[in-house]
């Protein structure tokens, strides 16, 4: 019988999505070295990539996504911005054991050789934070993708338009067979379960087609696809990331300094959202106090 040879380490694949603050990204490209990682960066078309590779200049095992997309806010450009440099990274045909997705405005919390000691302990399985029918944040967000949204349809009237469709039109009926499920657009996803997605978007243009029209389906896709396939019962509630969405605005909360306690009690590899001015202090204390034992220990 031939042996099987343990793992003893895990590669990991960073991609972060970014449009804003490049300072703040490279200073995440930092926070995220281990010789182990890569990171891939996604700049938004419509933002100045150079200002973006200058801040990371020095930084290694970094790269940039060649196939940029004009991000907008809430539409499905967002999921065609993940696919594009899910897919990237897939070619590049190195053996990555897992994809970490981040925004430009993500932090870790721990160092990085605890999250690689974590996902070797969890070798086949990603890591979402997902709802289902019948939870309350479900039930508040089904309008998304029971009625047509076209977020990325930027031309005058285009809202006009929208409410006059839904206003003729019965609702939108889930593709055939599936449920959806959906909540943070944030993940931690096994390569094995990459594939699924990958070849799924391939050979099923149904999920392609409800979710074009969908609003924020950023935050429906993947996790409809691998709760609906033979990984669902791979596929962990649980995030790894730390998000405040207690003032119930679009975007979640900013966090501060004030914020640093319960960040750091929370157990989480990563939080979000940071900014460069009002979470100054608070990224301080984070690279002081949680993320100093990083360069003695990130074997």
């Amino acid at each position: 019988m031939e042996k099987v040879e343990k793992l003893t380490t895990v590669r990991v694949a960073h991609v972060i999505l970014a449009h804003t603050n490049p300072e703040q990204v490279g200073r995440l490209v930092q926070a995220l070295a281990h010789p182990s990682a890569d990171v891939y960066i996604h700049v938004d078309k419509k933002a100045r990539i150079e200002i973006f590779q200058s801040a990371v200049q020095r930084a290694p095992n970094c790269h940039f996504i060649r196939q940029r997309v004009d991000v907008k806010w809430g539409g499905y450009s967002m999921v065609q911005a993940t696919l594009a440099s899910l897919s990237e990274v897939k070619n590049t045909n190195r053996p990555y054991h897992f994809i970490n997705l981040l925004s430009g405005a993500d932090y870790p919390l721990r160092p990085m050789h605890q999250f690689h000691t974590f996902l070797l302990q969890n070798i086949g399985r990603s890591f979402f934070e997902y709802e289902t029918e019948g939870s309350p944040w479900w039930e508040e967000a089904k309008f998304r993708f029971q009625r047509y949204h076209f977020p990325d349809i930027a031309i005058p009237g285009s809202y006009t338009s929208q409410k006059l469709i839904n206003f003729l039109i019965p609702k939108r009926k889930k593709p055939k067979g599936m449920e959806v499920a959906g909540r943070s657009q944030w993940f931690t996803l096994s390569v094995e379960h990459l594939d699924e997605v990958l070849a799924y978007v391939k050979k099923t243009s149904d999920i392609t087609r409800f979710f074009r029209y969908t609003w924020g389906s950023d935050e429906f896709f993947f996790q409809t696809i691998l709760l609906n396939s033979k990984h669902r019962t791979r596929v962990i509630n649980d995030n790894l990331r730390y998000i405040d969405w207690q003032e119930r605005r679009p975007s979640p909360k900013t966090l501060t300094a004030a914020d640093f306690t319960i960040i750091q009690s929370s157990g989480k590899f990563f939080a979000r959202k940071f900014d460069t001015t009002a979470s100054a202090t608070l990224l301080d204390l984070i690279d002081e106090n949680l993320l100093g034992a990083f360069n003695s220990e990130k074997s």
